[in-house]
């Protein structure tokens, strides 16, 4: 019975990967497409420019950047409804003790948001052993169930495929947790684009794990 019932785990988890490896592979050709119209065709003469020395911008000036682009370029509706029910979970867990307890030791074990690269959602070494980490504490805990939250910088001008790029990247860590021997049923993942931006488009670039009530 518990044999069966982990080879039903097995599928579920290769399926996920299967998927996720698919959409993974559609998004970095969509953002390759995407990147080529901005270079230059070197077949045509391009005209001198002269040389204009400048200061490189400050810390806040890039941050200040990067937060009003994100609000300037709306990820839509879909990515605000995601958005709307991170935060309705959030508030619920936030009012149950076991919750509250299960995110303390998910935050010491990780130290920070799992991260990714521009246009991916690849998990880095770094990542996988902040996967690791997050293992363990549900081990410890039978009870605990997780949400995984994808975000994004401003990365690809073209709202749906940022919202799947968020909603891939809380996959990877999900399939990744499920693989450690996680039930399914304990893991959720859920994209909300750049609807929750940081201070710059490379610290925008995570998945964050929320501890879930009940």
């Amino acid at each position: 019975m518990g044999s069966g019932k982990h080879e039903e785990y097995d599928r579920k988890s290769l399926l996920r990967a299967i998927i996720v490896g698919l959409a993974i592979t559609a998004i970095m050709v969509f953002a390759g497409l995407g990147l080529l119209s901005f270079i230059p065709d070197k077949s045509e003469p391009q005209a001198s420019s002269p040389v204009v020395s400048s200061s490189a911008p400050s810390s806040t000036t890039v941050s200040e950047d990067h937060i009003a682009m994100a609000h300037d370029i709306s990820p839509g509706q879909a990515a605000f409804d995601n958005h709307s029910q991170v935060m309705r979970d959030r508030d619920i867990a936030a009012g149950n003790t076991a919750a509250r307890a299960t995110q303390e030791r998910i935050n010491q074990a990780m130290g920070g948001p799992v991260m990714f690269g521009p246009d991916t959602a690849m998990l880095t070494p770094e990542g996988e052993d902040k996967i690791s980490r997050i293992a363990e504490v549900l081990r410890t805990d039978p009870a605990a169930r997780i949400e995984i939250v994808g975000h994004t910088a401003v990365e690809i001008a073209d709202p749906p495929l940022c919202l799947q790029l968020s909603r891939l990247r809380a996959e990877q860590v999900a399939i990744r947790i499920e693989m450690a021997g996680i039930e399914p049923s304990r893991v959720s993942a859920i994209g909300i684009s750049h609807s929750d931006p940081r201070a710059t488009a490379e610290a925008s670039r995570r998945a964050e794990v929320m501890a879930l009530a009940g």
